[in-house]
Parts: structure tokens; sequence; C-alpha cells
């Protein structure tokens, strides 16, 4: 195999800016070719999502609900991995500097691209590109989008939704690379083991998790992406484990919520659950019904 000598002048921050490969195989340079273009085409893709939203006299926002701060600090220690080949052997690299979840030191923050970015990346950890966006196209109109008109969509489509899809397939492919992904799912598994004897794999396996919880992981998001004081309920009983796992991972993301791990599975819990005025937490609860014993996911 023809071999060839490299050199790289990176003036921007980028994937390669923090390695350095002085002889590589072309198919090798071929490969950081194409892994270079996708880190920039996540950025680009999200800014023509931004832009196809202004076309339509709209305006992506965040909510009150979400704390940048906190999701900054959820990224602090996660990192984009790659495989590199070093004398013949592969090895993983670790990438600080390729992840997109977040821009570069001296960037100003945009709360709203940040926000829909933690609802991507949560929604990944459990379903594929086209389950998310088909999720997102009824929660976003409903929570995070600032309108010039009065008539809001109920839901996202033609030329918008298939901009989105494009922002979430390239996001999808730089977390699936990201560490992220394992610490929030490793917290799912902790949490998980003191409310259900299911573990986190049986449950994605059931085929109500992957067809008929949609509308579950619909009326959580909405819920969780609308001002308190603007809630109809301020607190949110589930049947639904997959909803319970989602508030979980957002949670740790910088959404204002709390999976808690009390049960609900007498009338009698369920009252007490309903009509407290006080909680353990700060944030408001979604707590996991496993009996037929009062209304759940409103």
């Amino acid at each position: 195999m023809p071999f060839v000598e490299v050199g790289f002048t990176v003036t921007k921050l980028g994937p390669l800016g923090q390695i350095s490969v002085p002889v590589v195989d072309l198919g090798s340079l071929i490969q950081l070719s194409v892994g270079i273009y996708g880190w920039w085409k996540a950025l680009e893709r999200k800014a023509s999502f931004i832009q196809v939203l202004k076309t339509s006299d709209w305006q992506l926002v965040s909510t009150s609900t979400f704390d940048t701060g906190r999701y900054e600090l959820s990224r602090q220690g996660t990192v984009v991995q790659g495989v590199a080949l070093s004398d013949g052997r592969l090895s993983t690299a670790n990438l600080p500097m390729a992840s997109t979840a977040l821009p570069p030191a001296g960037v100003p923050r945009n709360p709203a691209e940040l926000c829909l970015r933690a609802l991507i990346t949560g929604l990944l950890c459990f379903y594929q590109p086209d389950h998310v966006t088909h999720i997102l196209s009824y929660v976003i109109p409903g929570g995070l989008l600032d309108f010039d008109t009065d008539a809001a969509p109920e839901q996202l489509e033609g030329h918008v939704l298939a901009s989105l899809r494009q922002y979430i397939d390239a996001i999808a492919i730089e977390e699936d690379s990201n560490t992220m992904r394992r610490v929030l799912l490793e917290r799912v598994d902790q949490m998980q083991a003191q409310v259900t004897r299911a573990t986190r794999v049986e449950v994605q396996r059931s085929e109500s998790m992957v067809y008929g919880d949609s509308m579950n992981i619909i009326g959580l998001l909405r819920w969780i992406v609308t001002p308190v004081h603007k809630r109809d309920i301020s607190k949110y009983p589930t049947c639904s484990l997959g909803a319970w796992q989602m508030a979980l991972v957002l949670s740790v993301l910088g959404f204002e919520v709390s999976a808690s791990t009390f049960v609900i599975n007498t009338k009698e819990s369920y009252v007490e659950y309903i009509s407290a005025t006080r909680s353990e937490t700060p944030y408001p609860d979604v707590m996991l019904v496993t009996a037929s014993v009062g209304h759940t996911d409103p």
C-alpha cells in the first residue's frame, strides 16, 4: 500500500488541531479527511437549520427550565474518541476539541442552541435519528420556537423537518463516539436499579419502548420545556419507564426536572404524591406509576 508524507497546518479549532500524524497510508489520509468534514458538517447543519427557521419567520429559543451552566458542567470530562493507527496497531485517541456540544472558549453561548443540543443528546441515548426527529417535530413547536405569527404549527414539516433531520444525523455521528453517552447510561443503570429489576437493555428491547412509547415521550418533553408557571400540573406521574429514564437523562443534561426513585403502586401513595405540596428535590418530580391507581402521562 502506498505511503505519503502528510503535514497539517491548523489555524482554527477542529479534531486535527490536537493530533500529529507525520506519515500515514492513503486510506488513513482519506479517513482523516472524512472525519474533519464530518466535524464541520455538524456546525454547518446547525447553522442551516437556524436559517431555515428564519425563512419561516420562526426563531429558536430556549426555555426557562433549562440551565446552560448545569449543561456545561455535565459536559466537563467527556470527550469525543477516535481510533488511531500507530506502528500497525489500533488504539483509542481522545479528541478533546472535536466535540461541537459546546462552542469553543471565548465564543458566546447561545442558550437556545445548547437547549436543543441537550434534547437531541438525551434522545439519542435511546432512539435512532429518525425517531428523534419524529419526537422533536412535535416538541420544538410547543416550547422552543418564537413566532412572528399568531398561529403556531402543531408539528414541523417539509423543508424545516428535513433540515432538522440532517442536523440530528450529524449530531448522532458525533455522539456515537462521545463518552457523554456512557456517562448518561451509567447514571440510568445506577438509578434504575433502585426502582425496577428490569435492566436498561431489556427496556430498550421491548417493543413498547420502540414503537408505542412515542406519545409518552412527547408528552413528557412538552411538559419539561414548558415554563413552570405555565404548566397545568406541577408533578408528572408516568406509567412509562422510558419516560422516567428520559427525565433522568435530561436532569443530568441541565433541565430542571427530577426522576424520583419512589415508585407509586397503591392508590394511597398516588393520592399522597399528587396532593403533596413539598418535594425532596429542588425540581419538579417525574414519578413512575406501576399500577392502575390514577391518571398518568397527562
